[in-house]
């Protein structure tokens, strides 16, 4: 999960290395049966695309990872950002990554709290 966590982190200032790190993620073994390290790898992938004006190739990863999630189970909150990265990609307009949305579903253990509604830490 550490791999798709750091290409998430990587998409927002390096493109190429965000890739890799995605690539790498959809490669190996372990990761295969771990449903939210191959939706954030084909997000950041398909964000990656749209940042270097390949949205036909951008939608159609994104499409792909949608239609790869199991309808039997709860929807993961990542899909989200591939929606919302479709409707970007469809508009003609930029889009951040939105690693909150992602993250937060790695992030929220049982009886744990999702990043998203995490309180507010203050330093001394």
């Amino acid at each position: 999960m550490s791999l798709a966590a750091q290409a998430l982190c990587e998409a927002a200032f390096a493109h190429a290395t965000a890739a890799r790190t995605a690539h790498r993620v959809l490669a190996h073994p372990d990761f295969r049966d771990d449903a939210w390290a191959v939706l954030t790898a084909r997000y950041v992938q398909a964000y990656v695309d749209h940042c270097h004006g390949r949205g036909g190739r951008a939608r159609s990863r994104a499409r792909r990872a949608l239609a790869l999630l199991d309808s039997t189970a709860p929807e993961p909150l990542g899909a989200q950002a591939l929606r919302v990265l479709v409707t970007d990609i469809d508009a003609g307009r930029p889009h951040e990554p939105r690693p909150t949305a992602l993250l937060s579903c790695a992030a929220a253990a049982p009886g744990g709290t999702p990043v998203d509604s995490a309180p507010a830490t203050t330093g001394v």
